[in-house]
């Protein structure tokens, strides 16, 4: 495990809390200079601490329902395995398709503007694959709760809760949005 200076977890700490907030902000939490700070990012990304950069959506205020699907295998091949997970990655309503470990092998994220949307979409992966499925577990994702990664900064542990998804009002975009 590579280690890391304090201003260095200080920094993720800070990223983890507002990632969109500016080197400048950051600087003048940690006590560094916005340039000492756009270099440090940028060494822990060249050095794979921080790997990719993302953006955490609030998908309720989109308009948008989403779906859970957890699926456990039986009667599978690793050809079978593919076929499955492949029918779910060409599904426009793919959001994350994930292979697990656990109680479950498989877990499909899906977005759908109104829940009709998927019932045909289901009825075909049922008739197609419903026989490799032992077990078929369904769920509307109606909160989603992130908290801070307080261990980098070996203090107390601050569970404190930010919210990620919920069932929030919808906000108009356009085209350009």
């Amino acid at each position: 495990m590579e280690k890391l200076n304090l201003k260095d977890r200080k920094i993720l700490h800070q990223l983890d809390i507002d990632s969109r907030q500016s080197f400048r902000s950051i600087g003048r939490k940690v006590g560094l200079s916005k340039d000492v700070v756009s270099e440090r990012v940028k060494n822990l990304h060249e050095r794979g601490i921080i790997t990719r950069f993302y953006t955490s959506c609030d998908f309720s205020k989109l308009g948008l329902i989403p779906l859970r699907f957890y699926f456990k295998y039986q009667y599978t091949s690793p050809t079978k395995k593919k076929e499955i997970i492949d029918h779910f990655v060409n599904c426009k309503y793919s959001t994350v398709v994930a292979s697990l470990e656990g109680s479950y092998d498989l877990m499909i994220l899906i977005l759908v503007k109104n829940i009709n949307d998927i019932n045909s979409f289901w009825k075909k992966t049922l008739n197609d694959f419903g026989d490799f499925f032992a077990e078929r577990v369904f769920s509307v994702y109606t909160e989603d709760h992130r908290y801070r990664s307080s261990f980098l900064l070996d203090e107390e542990d601050d569970r404190t809760k930010i919210p990620h998804l919920g069932l929030g009002e919808k906000v108009e975009f356009d085209n350009l949005d």
